[in-house]
């Protein structure tokens, strides 16, 4: 609410922070890669993390909204698969590996509200520009877990956006799901993360109409 009336902070902010992400990342992919670990993105966040800082400093028409919904996708998500599953995301990670994804997942969070909610009012076109974004997305993460790309390796069995992508998530729910419920969960989940964004436009244009 503060930073509405500021969108000139907003914006040092969002560029500031978008450098931060883009430079602790590249710095993990080299680190990675001179260990000799993977370096291949099998989660939506493995992404973002490029996507996201590039939506916001790039400046192409609704790639600001893009950038904001995807951020926000990302923060929350990440709370609400540590709250499912806290054996994936948590338990089995040091408390180090813990800290350093809550602080970079709600910096996305935080990232999205300073997009969506201090800089401008959006309108209708820009929700597009998600739904492009997000079109990628899914034909990378299709590609990747059918294996046409990267064939030599197998992320499906631990990869929560491979899970969603193919439906066998719903197995945390219904152990040995039928392929029918494989196939509306996997609709479930890729709906709602396109209506979630719509819903956040709705709100960026109430929310500024009352300036």
């Amino acid at each position: 609410f503060y930073l509405r009336d500021k969108r000139h902070v907003s914006g040092i902010l969002i560029v500031v922070l978008s450098l931060v992400l883009l430079l602790y990342k590249s710095g993990e992919t080299i680190y990675f890669a001179q260990e000799g670990k993977s370096v291949i993105p099998y989660e939506v966040s493995h992404l973002a993390y490029w996507v996201v800082p590039f939506l916001f400093l790039v400046g192409l028409p609704g790639s600001d909204y893009a950038g904001g919904a995807l951020a926000f996708v990302c923060g929350v998500g990440f709370l609400l698969g540590a709250f499912i599953r806290p054996a994936d995301l948590i338990a089995n990670m040091t408390l180090y590996e813990d800290i350093r994804l809550l602080f970079t997942h709600e910096l996305f969070f935080f990232l999205s509200l300073l997009r969506l909610f201090t800089y401008r009012s959006f309108l209708g076109k820009d929700y597009w520009s998600f739904v492009m974004t997000m079109f990628f997305f899914l034909l990378y993460f299709l590609l990747l877990r059918y294996r046409v790309i990267f064939p030599k390796e197998d992320f499906s069995s631990y990869s929560i956006a491979l899970r969603v992508t193919d439906g066998s998530l719903v197995n945390y729910l219904i152990p040995d799901a039928s392929l029918t419920w494989r196939i509306l969960f996997a609709s479930f989940c890729i709906g709602l993360i396109f209506l979630v964004p719509w819903l956040l436009l709705l709100l960026n244009q109430a929310w500024f109409r009352q300036e």
